[in-house]
């Protein structure tokens, strides 16, 4: 994120985060300040779609305090982790 961002920006920034990720259908798990780590998920615990993964990423590059967006490829959090 911006280095510029106050607290203030970076709660609000994130609590949009999380109204985006909800209204998906989606759960986050996760965290940061000024840098975010997490997994995305599907509802009840269920798996994240491709189509998931484009639209949390394209929301990301939308925000213009976002300044660099990762994401690894798909994989089971429970069984599929370590391969």
């Amino acid at each position: 994120m911006s280095p510029a961002l106050s607290n203030d920006d970076i709660d609000s920034l994130t609590d949009t985060f999380i109204d985006m990720i909800e209204s998906n259908g989606l759960q986050f798990g996760g965290g940061g300040n000024s840098l975010w780590s997490g997994i995305v998920q599907g509802p009840c615990r269920g798996a994240a779609t491709e189509s998931d993964r484009r639209a949390v990423l394209d929301w990301l590059n939308q925000q213009p305090d976002v300044l660099n967006t990762q994401a690894g490829p798909l994989r089971d959090a429970s069984y599929g982790w370590s391969s």
